[in-house]
């Protein structure tokens, strides 16, 4: 623990803090393992602090300059941020200590103990599952309830009568591109091509939504949204270490082959870098599969339709909003 106060600087007051406070730790018996953990978790608290503070600050000084408001329960909204902090280091911890090991190891083992086709299932299966943990993906179902019937009924329509079809959907791209990923890194062929091939379609899907169908118009934004949606805290760690991990399956196989050949390893492009690649196409496929959707529920469903059921649903929460009020 002597040396854990290079990166400040040295003679900086961050680290003389922590040279007095490890000085008092050892001082009372506590292990090196010890000490240490106690300045990782700090690091990782401060790095939170300075994260949630300063944007808290912000929306808090908006409020009262442009809108002249003030919190009601400031008790309950400093209560939240203390527990959003502590539960982001929490969870980027385990996300680090647990989770992408384990992603890590599953896409090491996977080409080694099961074929193909049991592997894209399992890769797709996994990039289903990680959109459902997604934290972002919670927001939905609260914002859902602020869009206008009248001006956006598709819209409304989709993220409240179609919201667990819409959370399906933005599962299946990131599935997709989990499945596509993996074949990419067990062929070692470029990236490229699927990339081109997934915005051209992405991008041909949306000038029909605004100009070749005006009703579809207020979805684009949710469908691109769902795009950095799903670059979550959760979805790319993940992805990323599945991806890694089947490169260096992959590697190793080689090698064995090499060996047993007597020749040297091909070295191309593929490298661990490579797993970096299966991120855009969890961002882009998602917003097609939303924009496949949206196109599909205007076949599916007239706009009368959808604007009456629309009207219907969000006076029904109004009601319910109000009786619960009353009570």
């Amino acid at each position: 623990m002597e040396d854990y106060d290079t990166q400040d600087g040295e003679g900086s007051w961050c680290s003389k803090c922590r040279i007095w406070v490890d000085s008092k730790l050892r001082s009372r018996g506590w292990s090196p393992q010890s000490r240490a953990l106690i300045f990782h978790y700090s690091r990782l608290t401060w790095e939170q602090v300075t994260a949630v503070v300063p944007i808290s600050l912000i929306q808090v000084l908006v409020l009262a300059i442009f809108f002249k408001k003030t919190s009601s329960t400031p008790g309950i909204d400093a209560a939240g941020l203390i527990s959003a902090i502590v539960g982001l280091v929490l969870f980027l911890e385990g996300l680090r200590v647990a989770i992408m090991p384990m992603a890590l190891l599953v896409g090491a083992q996977l080409p080694v103990r099961l074929k193909l086709p049991l592997v894209l299932v399992v890769a797709f299966v996994l990039g289903v599952l990680v959109t459902y943990a997604e934290p972002a993906i919670a927001a939905i179902r609260p914002l859902a309830k602020l869009v206008d019937p009248i001006n956006a009924p598709y819209l409304y329509y989709m993220m409240n009568q179609q919201q667990e079809l819409l959370v399906l959907a933005i599962g299946l791209g990131v599935g997709l591109a989990s499945v596509v990923g993996t074949l990419k890194f067990l062929s070692g062929i470029s990236i490229k091509p699927f990339i081109a091939g997934s915005l051209l379609p992405t991008v041909g899907l949306a000038c029909y939504m605004q100009w070749g169908n005006p009703a579809l118009s207020p979805i684009l934004g949710v469908a691109w949204d769902c795009g950095g949606v799903t670059t979550g805290p959760v979805t790319v760690p993940i992805l990323l270490s599945l991806g890694v991990g089947v490169m260096k399956a992959q590697r190793q196989k080689q090698m064995a082959l090499a060996v047993l050949e007597d020749a040297a390893v091909k070295q191309s492009e593929g490298n661990t870098l490579e797993g970096f690649g299966i991120v855009t196409l969890a961002s882009l496929l998602p917003v097609l599969a939303v924009e496949v959707m949206a196109i599909l529920t205007s076949v599916t469903h007239s706009y009368d339709y959808v604007l009456e059921q629309a009207s219907l649903s969000h006076e029904r929460a109004n009601s319910e909003a109000a009786a619960v009020a009353d009570t």
